[in-house]
């Protein structure tokens, strides 16, 4: 017998008819209890009582059908006036017998303002927020915009504060202008709430302050600068010291959420700059770097992968916030001074991709400062500088490739940045003439410990390779002295009396030695993501192009050597099957090449014979054509932990370079346009 379809069909109307009537009662029952609360109450006990259980019961059905209580005629007006009837006039305290009956009429109101939900279909659930938008209207109009509400943050009671912050809050997330203007119109309000925040022992209370703080300092910029003269940074800072910020709570991330909220102000930053506010968030952001957990480990790991990290990431952003503002040179001075660039130190600890870029993210923000510069190389409050443990970070054996790419991007921004940074560097290529036991290697010395290693035939790591040819080449950007004094600089002591080998003589033999290592193998599939050894040859060929289009010296030694200029020339004809590095090393070799073209006219005129001789001129433009075009030149990727090729900066020299040579060659073909037919 089927009865599934009509059976449906009939539960559904009987339903429908059981729902009119109860809905039909609750407005009958809304109706007499509103009646009841509105009459004029005797002031005797037995009214009072008789006035508490009738709004008892009003909270009661508003929580089983608060939209019948709204459709009441002037059931929310009505609560309303028992609100303003209970709530205590002027510095007065409420009266006993109101406390309970004001408690109701409030919980009342707050009932009436949940979402309701209706089920539409199977699995679906359709809020309806109407309702509670028609009640914050009619609170808002019925109570001065909230400042009856407002009044009760002045009252000792405590459950009393905590209904009114509860419906405030609901309110305001409706409709925040009218509560703003009534806060603004009366500013004692604020100072109520900041002191249940600083003083109130009870945390549900202290954390529905908060809550209503979170809310009101979000957008209105006034309001944030009265919170924040009276104490709202310090306070947020205090109440963390308490908290765990290694777990991400709910009330850390909303403390700091504040924090994010009023860090954008102008007037806050500067009030945090002259408060030490700088020094408590660095504070911050190391406690949520290294703090410990007091729970068990297994509970531990599990917040590793879902909360750990909540916190340092917000901190990360309000120091962004104030490194990135219309007041940044200031503020990246205050967080500098503050120490926040010892927290890059924590990158040579075991720690997850997370917290790695954040703290990589904040250094990229602090380095346009010229003081960043000044404490990497200082040595006044470590053993060592802090750029020596970076560069070791950076080529280190076990480095995430992620980290290499982000911090190395930023590393050598900065150097390239400062000039200072720039000469320090260059100085630390050279030896050490008494090494002490337990120092920080410096960064010049880690970079020719891996060319000295290339330059005997191999073992290096690529990665790390790759990422010393950048440090080099962002130490020669735009420095003429370092440019030539790296030329003469020696790198190693001499057992006999012979002279030392100097940077140039290094790494041209580390140059030519790597030329020889990629010839003899042949990279099929390469994963473009990472380096390899092709990708090093490429990296020489990056520094060395550079080097020689802007210093005339180091252009005149290569220009006239025996040894390079053959292993450039083969280079400009290297062939393998992947094409990326076909067209990357062939187009860089032949703008080496074409320096040499810039070069004395005799070593010129000796380029140029080669190239027309060995590729052709039209090959030769054709080839740095493919690279002027190639993706990794032109889109160089933009995420801080995805490996980069080239940045923009060099694409800029590319082509300035490829102009000039192009110009240097038509001057000599019109010379000499018979020998290089």
């Amino acid at each position: 017998m089927a009865t599934g379809p009509s059976s449906s069909f009939l539960d559904a109307i009987g339903q429908s008819i059981l729902d009119s009537a109860s809905s039909i009662d609750a407005h009958i029952d809304a109706s007499a209890l509103i009646d009841r609360i509105s009459g004029d109450a005797e002031a005797s006990s037995s009214a009072h009582r008789a006035r508490q259980f009738a709004l008892a019961e009003l909270k009661a059905l508003a929580k089983r059908a608060p939209g019948a209580v709204v459709a009441t005629e002037g059931a929310v007006v009505a609560i309303l006036r028992v609100v303003e009837k209970l709530s205590p006039r002027g510095d007065e305290e409420i009266e006993d017998d109101n406390v309970e009956s004001l408690q109701e009429a409030l919980e009342c109101l707050g009932c009436l303002m949940d979402d309701g939900t209706s089920k539409v279909g199977k699995g679906e659930v359709k809020e309806d927020t109407s309702r509670a938008q028609l009640v914050a209207e009619l609170i808002v109009k019925h109570s001065e915009n909230g400042k009856q509400l407002l009044r009760l943050l002045c009252v000792s009671e405590t459950s009393t504060q905590y209904d009114a912050m509860v419906l405030l809050q609901k309110i305001y997330q409706r409709l925040p202008e009218p509560v703003n203007s009534a806060i603004l119109a009366d500013p004692r309000s604020l100072g109520h709430l900041m002191h249940v925040l600083q003083s109130s022992p009870i945390d549900y209370v202290r954390n529905e302050s908060l809550g209503l703080l979170l809310l009101i300092t979000a957008g209105n910029a006034d309001i944030q600068t009265i919170v924040t003269v009276q104490g709202f940074i310090e306070t947020i800072f205090s109440i963390l010291e308490d908290e765990d910020l290694t777990a991400g709570g709910k009330v850390a991330r909303d403390l700091l959420q504040c924090l994010i909220n009023v860090v954008g102000n102008a007037t806050c930053q500067k009030y945090l700059r002259e408060t030490n506010g700088a020094a408590s968030i660095v504070s911050a952001i190391s406690m949520a770097v290294t703090g410990k957990s007091e729970e068990e480990d297994d509970e531990y790991e599990k917040r590793e992968g879902e909360h750990r990290w909540s916190c340092l990431s917000m901190l990360v952003d309000a120091s962004l916030a104030l490194a990135q503002s219309d007041q940044a040179e200031a503020n990246r001075l205050a967080l500098v001074k503050a120490g926040a660039l010892e927290l890059l130190q924590h990158l040579a600890d075991p720690m997850a991709e997370v917290p790695q870029l954040r703290l990589v993210q904040l250094f990229e923000a602090l380095e346009p400062c010229p003081q960043a510069a000044e404490r990497l190389q200082s040595f006044a409050r470590r053993r060592a500088p802090l750029l020596f443990d970076l560069v070791a970070v950076l080529l280190g054996p076990v480095t995430p490739l992620t980290l290499r790419n982000a911090l190395g991007r930023v590393l050598c921004r900065c150097i390239a940045r400062h000039s200072s940074l720039q000469s320090f560097f260059c100085s630390s290529l050279g030896p050490e003439l008494q090494e002490e036991p337990n120092e920080a290697t410096p960064a010049g010395r880690l970079v020719v410990d891996l060319l000295e290693v290339a330059a005997r035939g191999g073992g290096a790591s690529p990665e790390a390779l790759w990422f010393a040819l950048q440090l080099l080449l962002a130490t020669l950007i735009g420095n003429a002295s370092v440019q030539s004094a790296c030329m003469a600089m020696p790198v190693s002591i001499p057992s006999d009396a012979g002279p030392a080998e100097t940077f140039q003589e290094l790494l041209f033999r580390a140059f030519s030695a790597m030329a020889r290592t990629v010839a003899a193998h042949d990279e099929a599939e390469p994963d473009m993501t990472r380096p390899n050894e092709a990708a090093s040859l490429v990296g020489f060929l990056k520094l060395v192009l550079y080097w020689l289009a802007n210093c005339p010296s180091v252009l005149s030694n290569f220009a006239m050597s025996p040894v390079m200029i053959p292993v450039v020339m083969d280079l400009t004809a290297f062939s393998c099957a992947a094409a990326f590095y076909t067209v990357q090393v062939q187009g860089l070799a032949c703008l080496v090449m074409g320096a040499c073209i810039m070069s004395e006219r005799e070593a010129a005129e000796d380029s140029m014979t080669l190239i027309s001789q060995r590729i052709g001129i039209e090959t030769f433009q054709q080839k740095v054509e493919c690279l002027w075009r190639s993706e990794a030149l032109q889109r160089p990727a933009r995420s801080l932990g995805d490996f980069r090729w080239f940045n923009g900066h060099y694409r800029q020299f590319v082509r300035g370079h490829q102009r000039a040579v192009q110009r240097r060659m038509v001057q000599l073909y019109v010379s000499q346009g018979s020998n290089f037919r």
